[in-house]
């Protein structure tokens, strides 16, 4: 067994012995998560900016006139799913646990026609506050938000969830930014304005085990991976067009 096996799997072992102890499963594993983490960015950062390699697959809520409501997706609206490309998604339900590594922030832009998908994560970078300042004129094309790596403790997945409209930079700011490095339930819930009726999000403290708790290993990698990078160039095939960018 080489040396960083030897560290993997002491590590894994580690996370087992914990996750057998009583009562308190969860506040174990998030403990011990932020023994082996980096510690997630200050949350100065949204009060600064306002409530404005591999691919993992990424969460969206089904809102109506989503393409995801048709066949042979048939996901319900108010659901959660998992969007692994553009014509292939998980139906999550309405509810999921899931456990917030860590989160960034996050300017987008995409053009279809030219097959250009671009993302910049460096806040201080001119051309990330061009294109939130584009995003907020709703020029199309462009996205601004805070973007989060998740792991869904029943399916044993990591995904990404970007917050990237007012109603989720809002529910970023009130219940994901302060759970972050913890386990939470995050659901939708209805909203209304006059006429129009869609879909936002809200996230609780969950005590329930995991049905297939991570490694603590793979998390790392996987928020080192996620936080290291400054400016993307996306596979225009993995991408398709997320039902959170609405209001």
């Amino acid at each position: 067994m080489t040396e960083q096996e030897q560290l993997e799997f002491s590590e894994t072992k580690e996370l087992v012995e914990i996750m057998d102890q009583l009562p308190s499963t969860i506040s174990d594993l998030e403990q011990a998560l932020k023994g082996v983490l980096e510690a997630p960015p200050d949350q100065s950062v949204v009060k600064e900016l306002g409530v404005g390699a591999e691919y993992l697959p990424y969460l969206v809520i089904v809102q109506n006139g989503s393409p995801l409501t048709e066949e042979p997706q048939s996901i319900p609206v108010t659901h959660l799913a998992l969007r692994r490309s553009r014509n292939v998604a998980d139906d999550l339900g309405p509810s999921m646990d899931v456990y917030i590594c860590t989160w960034r922030t996050k300017a987008m832009y995409s053009d279809p026609s030219k097959k250009d998908v671009r993302s910049i994560y460096d806040r201080n970078d001119p051309m990330f506050k061009e294109w939130c300042a584009n995003a907020e004129d709703k020029i199309t094309g462009f996205w601004w938000g805070f973007e989060f790596l998740m792991y869904h403790g029943d399916i044993g997945e990591f995904f990404t969830f970007f917050c990237n409209n007012p109603t989720l930079r809002r529910a970023a700011n009130e219940c994901l930014i302060p759970n972050t490095q913890r386990v939470v339930t995050i659901s939708t819930t209805p909203l209304k304005d006059g006429s129009y009726k869609w879909q936002g999000i809200k996230a609780a403290h969950c005590s329930t085990p995991f049905a297939k708790p991570p490694s603590l290993s793979e998390i790392k990698k996987q928020t080192e991976r996620f936080t290291r990078k400054d400016k993307e160039i996306e596979d225009l095939e993995d991408v398709g067009e997320d039902e959170s960018r609405e209001r």
